[in-house]
């Protein structure tokens, strides 16, 4: 009964939700994620909301201990009536079979018998917009000893796990490129006119940038889209099919080539949502609608949209821990969110990431300054199954950057709203705070910080932080009637409360 309800739960809190219609808070996501040893794995579904976990579905630990080095995938039917789980083998062996989890009823699970006995894995394409059926892509081998591979795409009935509909690569080939060196299909989302796709290698770098391709199971025909595109270097907003595209230009100053694609140097936005082929974006380069670029950065993370998709972030690198915002009007902002976190997905006031500890940080934005929530601790890193889309509130297009520089650019100001200094604490019997949530922080020089599990004299010690040592601030200030400001801080990885200072003296600064 318990399983049940959580089931039922799961369903009622996955009702869609827009950002116009709910709110600028309401969102919920759901995470995938696996517990336990190694040799003891098992799934879970964790459905999440502004206000933290709301629901957990477990996935049977039978299903990770027939290939426990296996990388799983999870997808759920638009009526959040089902639950399928898909696993990818690599040098692991053959995976378990294709499991369909019913989550109305509490029940798992359906298996599918795939179309080939040697098995080596499986790509989640997705359920059909009615929830009816699911797509998935397969691949295995007629000869392992001498890597024959034989794949296609499927369609199977959720209810009883038979196969519908089927197409072989080399019809998938013929029908797109006409290469030899397809073998394998990259599936995307199932959409109202079928499953979109990219025709890709097998056990090499593939394609990381096409037109989508759509195979319609219902006519097994195979069409090419003119308006979605494919890149492993770029991110479309959901709602209006802006793309966003990391990616290297040559009239930009450009990082040194270590590895098969150049460090990228400047994001693109192609509001239609389709970019010219990569050949003529090459030769057009001055041209480009180029709409970020940091001299002092060039080897760029990915952009990813965040605030409904009213704005982009730039991850921290190496050269460049702390991350970027960057705003529709060009306007830009520094946010604590470096190398070391994993972004998750963006929500319609802020966006996710999970830091070094297992953490889900919740980046919500207040009058345009992020504050930081810790929403719940994984022990191991989450993938995002489901979102809320974004792009409900979208009105402009992004303010491009004068294009063809040869030069180092200067960062763009900040626009006024982030010029704004946030308002100002003072805890009796202390000095006025000067710490900021959200930016970094640093210990003065000579004696080194404590960092305690609770904002107390009394509390545990749980580090110490060195004199001149950086950290993240997260949220305060805490007033001890001490006379003392408390700050709830992050030090190489390790979360805990420090003491800004004391009386008329303070023991950390603002960076």
């Amino acid at each position: 009964m318990r399983l049940l309800a959580l089931c039922l739960l799961l369903s009622a809190l996955m009702t869609p939700l827009t950002a116009g219609a709910q709110g600028a808070t309401a969102w919920q996501i759901v995470l995938y994620t696996e517990v336990g040893a190694e040799n003891n794995l098992s799934g879970e579904l964790v459905v999440m909301t502004p206000s933290g976990v709301q629901a957990r579905y477990p996935l049977p630990a039978s299903l990770y201990q027939m290939a426990p080095q296996a990388r799983a995938e999870v997808a759920i039917s638009p009526d959040h009536r089902y639950a399928a789980i898909g696993f990818f083998a690599g040098t692991a062996g053959s995976p378990p079979p294709l499991a369909i989890a019913n989550l109305e009823a509490g029940t798992c699970c359906t298996f599918v018998t795939p179309p080939i006995a040697d098995i080596d894995g499986f790509a989640l394409a997705g359920f059909s917009p009615d929830s009816a059926q699911f797509a998935a892509s397969y691949v295995g081998f007629t000869n392992r000893e001498t890597f024959d591979i034989e794949s296609g795409m499927m369609t199977v009935d959720p209810v009883t796990g038979s196969i519908l509909a089927q197409i072989p690569v080399e019809t998938l080939a013929a029908e797109t490129t006409g290469e030899q060196w397809i073998a394998f299909a990259q599936p995307g989302d199932w959409k109202a006119d079928g499953v979109r796709f990219v025709p890709s290698c097998y056990a090499c770098e593939g394609v990381f940038e096409s037109p989508w391709f759509i195979w319609n199971p219902q006519t097994n025909q195979i069409m090419q889209t003119t308006n979605e595109y494919f890149t492993i270097l770029g991110e479309s907003l959901p709602l209006t099919g802006e793309l966003l595209v990391t990616t290297q230009n040559l009239t930009y100053p450009a990082g040194e080539t270590m590895g098969i694609l150049p460090p990228a140097n400047v994001v693109e936005y192609y509001a239609g949502g389709v970019p010219a082929p990569i050949e003529q974006r090459q030769a057009a380069e001055a041209q480009a609608p180029v709409v970020y670029f940091n001299p002092n950065d060039l080897d760029l993370r990915l952009a990813r949209w965040i605030l409904d998709g009213n704005a982009f972030v730039i991850q921290g690198s190496e050269l460049n821990p702390q991350g970027t915002i960057v705003f529709r009007d060009g306007a830009r902002q520094a946010v604590a969110f470096g190398p070391g976190d994993t972004f998750l997905t963006g929500t319609p006031d802020g966006f996710l990431a999970q830091n070094a500890l297992g953490w889900v940080v919740y980046y919500q934005f207040i009058d345009g300054t992020p504050n930081l929530i810790e929403l719940e601790q994984f022990e191991r890193p989450v993938q995002v199954v489901e979102a809320t889309a974004l792009g409900g509130t979208v009105t402009q297009p992004f303010q491009l950057i004068e294009t063809g520089a040869q030069a180092p650019v200067e960062e763009p100001p900040l626009a006024p709203q982030q010029e704004q200094q946030p308002a100002v604490t003072t805890c009796p019997g202390f000095l006025p705070s000067r710490l900021v949530p959200g930016a970094q922080g640093r210990v003065t020089p000579g004696s080194a910080n404590r960092l305690r599990a609770q904002p107390s004299q009394q509390a545990e010690i749980v580090g110490l932080m060195p004199g001149d040592s950086l950290f993240l601030v997260i949220s305060g200030p805490q007033c001890d009637p001490a006379g003392i400001a408390w700050w709830e801080v992050e030090y190489n990885g390790v979360p805990g409360w420090t003491a800004e200072g004391q009386g008329d003296s303070y023991f950390v600064e603002p960076v």
